[in-house]
């Protein structure tokens, strides 16, 4: 997982990341062996509204999912206290 930034003012932040998961384990019963892997992108902004409270949106979509195609999307808000 990695994730890069830019300070667009002096409170607002915009950013995108790259998510890379991979899964290999050995089935069992069958002993058949399963190798996955996906990555997602996401794109997002965080905006400081006080010191305490901080908003946020974000998009993330998988890349390279070639069966289906996840796109998730969420509004978030940190409270410091």
């Amino acid at each position: 997982d990695g994730e890069i930034g830019y300070l667009v003012t002096e409170k607002l932040r915009i950013y995108t990341g790259l998510l890379y998961e991979y899964y290999d384990r050995e089935a069992s019963g069958a002993s058949s062996r399963v190798r996955d892997s996906i990555a997602f992108m996401r794109y997002g902004a965080e905006y400081p509204v006080s010191n305490d409270l901080t908003l946020g949106a974000k998009i993330q979509h998988d890349i390279n999912e070639e069966d289906s195609d996840y796109i998730t999307g969420s509004i978030n808000a940190r409270l410091a206290f």
